[in-house]
């Protein structure tokens, strides 16, 4: 069984766009100008060109030294740092026992209900 009726709603739809496409572009707001790169003028005075006009079209220098955007921490500061970090680090971990004897009991509660449940299944109720 061939399906002609998708096909035929397919080409209308294809048919009314491209119908419509030129219609869409005569009431765009947008002329050639503005999407088109202007040319630029060639001036023929001797004047040195200015560093804006001049890096246009050239490539960076990659020789460059980098220079950092704020002052790096010393040794002392990060040891300070790192220091501070485990201090706080030990203290989170009092709490954590606790949650480690609850993943047991979990555990256990589980072990508990799949015995439960297999001997339900063995008995045959």
């Amino acid at each position: 069984m061939k399906n002609s009726t998708g096909i035929r709603q397919f080409s209308l739809i294809s048919l009314i766009t491209a119908s419509l496409c030129p219609m869409l572009a005569a009431c765009s707001s947008m002329n050639m100008e503005d999407a088109a790169p202007r040319s630029q003028t060639v001036s023929t005075s001797s004047a040195p060109q200015t560093q804006q006009t001049q890096g246009v079209r050239d490539y960076p220098n990659l020789n460059v030294a980098i220079q950092p955007a704020a002052d790096q921490i010393s040794a002392d500061e990060r040891k300070q740092l790192i220091d501070e970090l485990s201090a706080k680090r030990g203290v989170a971990s009092g709490p954590r026992a606790a949650s480690v004897s609850e993943a047991d009991r979990l555990r256990r509660l589980a072990r508990e209900s799949q015995e439960q449940t297999l001997s339900t299944i063995e008995s045959g109720q």
